[in-house]
């Protein structure tokens, strides 16, 4: 069953925040938080790319998130261990 995720007014401040990975690596910036609407998950939606040129999109689950700063969000994990999640799509689709 897919769940309906329904994005969350800049939740927390964080909208518009850098993120970075465990090792500092800039993964990108968050474009919306999202929560599913059954199970209460919240999901960063990040947005990133180099240079401008394509965009990496990442679904990344509140869970992995480490800190959040005034500037940026740290996960607990490298943008390797993101990429190789497969949070490229949203959540149960």
């Amino acid at each position: 069953m897919v769940e309906r995720i329904e994005p969350e007014s800049e939740r927390d401040g964080v909208k518009g925040l850098a993120v970075y990975g465990s090792n500092g690596e800039k993964i990108g910036t968050v474009d919306e938080v999202l929560t599913e609407t059954t199970s209460g998950r919240r999901y960063f939606l990040v947005k990133g790319g180099l240079l401008g040129l394509g965009t990496e999109t990442f679904y990344i689950p509140e869970s992995v998130v480490e800190l959040t700063g005034s500037d940026r969000v740290v996960l607990n994990m490298t943008k390797t261990d993101v990429e190789a999640q497969g949070w490229m799509n949203p959540p149960n689709r």
